[in-house]
């Protein structure tokens, strides 16, 4: 009985630690996946800004657009 009953305990704590090692696992999982998810998106805002900025370049010039080159003065 004695046996049994130590080996039972036993058996109880490696599942009690199996369990809480999946758990970990699985939050760490997730917190990367989260940062990866984060860091796609953070990475395709930088592309529309890149391109954004690439279309308001204007050839044969230095720089972004200012203004008209013919302002209207009347």
């Amino acid at each position: 009985m004695q046996k049994e009953k130590k080996k039972h305990q036993k058996n109880a704590e490696k599942w009690k630690e199996r369990v809480e090692t999946r758990e970990r696992m699985r939050s760490q999982n997730q917190q990367t996946r989260s940062e990866n998810i984060a860091e796609r998106i953070h990475q395709k805002k930088m592309q529309r800004i890149a391109k954004r900025e690439k279309k308001l370049m204007r050839p044969g010039f230095e720089g972004r657009k200012q203004g008209f080159i013919t302002e209207d003065k009347s």
